[in-house]
């Protein structure tokens, strides 16, 4: 079995591509996502990729910096360079996506606090329900 999890942050906008398989179109978006050691300032680097629908979703909602968690399998990509020698990598294929940012900045948060209405003693009193 070949699952794995990570999280981190991706260090750029991803890179939108597309090629064409079986005489379709089909999308691909490309990043690499910093993840941090859990007890030091290190990081390590993963090359991430998505296709077809996750990269729709990639291209519109993911950013650089936003905190991401990702599970899928990693991928062999070896290929040949112009001296014909072999170049190893490896890449993590997403299969699912989180944002695990705060859904609401403070500044949001206090504002909607402000859409709350106070109400006096005997404003509460003749409400309806009690």
């Amino acid at each position: 079995m070949n699952k794995h999890v990570l999280t981190g942050r991706p260090t750029a906008d991803p890179e939108i591509s597309y090629f064409d398989k079986d005489g379709e179109q089909k999308m691909m978006a490309k990043f690499t996502l910093a993840s941090n050691h859990m007890h030091d300032k290190d990081a390590d680097f993963f090359r991430c990729v998505a296709f077809g629908k996750k990269a729709d979703f990639v291209e519109k909602y993911v950013k650089k910096g936003m905190h991401l968690l990702i599970t899928g399998p990693e991928r062999n990509n070896n290929y040949k360079d112009k001296e014909g020698k072999t170049v190893y990598g490896m890449n993590f294929v997403i299969e699912t996506i989180e944002m695990l940012d705060k859904k609401k900045t403070e500044q949001e948060a206090d504002q909607n606090k402000e859409e709350f209405m106070e109400m006096t003693e005997e404003e509460m009193a003749n409400l309806p329900f009690k």
